[in-house]
């Protein structure tokens, strides 16, 4: 079966050139080869596009008709060849990204601000919520996660860390008694932060290993804004990462407790799903963030 676009192509090439033979040279084609295109090009039409004689070729008026939408073809296909191919060198594009809404706005709009100045051609719907999206179905290309990553279909490049704090305010513990160890924490009014899983209780790490306090309170949230600002009433005791309440502890707003039993620290993730390949643009972002993160994780170093 004669291919249709390289028929096209020897046609344009003929009548550019001037002759079969020429259109055969350029093209690398026998020329046996280019006049079984030209014959299958004029057969399916049902009309000759091309007056041959021994010295040159003419083109008949159907021809002159077909060969100017033949160039547009072409050289729209060979236009869109290279915008593909750019974007395998250049990032460009949009990128659709979700984050958390206390870290997207405290964080990650400063770190796409700055991607944004360095790459001009890159585009950033950002969607901003404290649940996890189906990327399946959410229609976003990348999603920054805090926490532990649950198996699933999608790869997870961490891009930064952070601690988990207990902390509460001064006017709270004014009116409690400080907890000294994790256990002292079921006498008091914990918030929980719902995304660490703090339903399931706090974990810390102590001289004997792991522990699971069940802890309870007043307070539940998806947002730990939202627990952050409870907690600065003194309400409870808040477990919250760094990056939200680090401000707080550097200014005195709130009070570090437990110092000595640790928990892990929290990941931050990008994550993206598995079944496609890896733009050019999300490979530049993603890499970005890791170096962006790892010049300006200031949250950890105000504690």
């Amino acid at each position: 079966m004669v291919d249709r676009l390289t028929s096209l192509e020897v046609f344009v090439l003929a009548v550019k050139l001037g002759s079969l033979a020429e259109a055969a040279r350029a093209s690398g084609l026998s020329a046996g080869m280019v006049g079984k295109h030209m014959r299958s090009l004029e057969g399916r039409l049902g009309t000759r596009l091309l007056n041959r004689t021994t010295r040159r070729l003419n083109l008949t008026e159907a021809g002159s008709a077909y060969y100017e939408h033949c160039q547009r073809i072409l050289a729209e296909l060979a236009e869109a060849d290279q915008n593909v191919m750019r974007h395998q060198i250049e990032p460009r594009g949009l990128i659709r990204l979700n984050a958390p809404v206390a870290f997207g706005e405290m964080y990650v709009a400063r770190a796409v601000a700055e991607f944004m100045t360095q790459y001009s051609a890159i585009q950033i719907e950002m969607i901003l919520n404290n649940y996890r999206i189906d990327l399946m179905d959410g229609g976003c290309d990348l999603a920054i996660r805090i926490g532990r990553m649950p198996d699933s279909n999608l790869i997870a490049r961490r891009v930064a860390s952070a601690q988990r704090i207990v902390c509460a305010a001064p006017s709270y513990l004014s009116r409690q008694d400080i907890p000294f160890h994790p256990d002292d924490l079921k006498h008091h009014n914990c918030l929980l932060y719902l995304p660490d899983g703090d339903a399931q209780g706090w974990k810390f790490k102590t001289q004997f290993g792991e522990i699971v306090v069940s802890v309870d309170g007043s307070g539940r949230s998806n947002s730990g804004a939202f627990l952050r600002e409870i907690a600065l009433a003194g309400i409870g005791i808040i477990r919250l990462p760094s990056f939200i309440v680090s401000d707080d502890l550097a200014a005195g707003r709130l009070v570090p407790l437990l110092p000595d039993y640790i928990d892990e620290d929290v990941g931050v993730h990008a994550v993206f799903l598995d079944s496609r390949p890896l733009s050019v643009k999300m490979r530049t972002f993603i890499d970005f963030l890791i170096r962006y993160f790892e010049q300006n994780r200031e949250w950890d170093s105000r504690i």
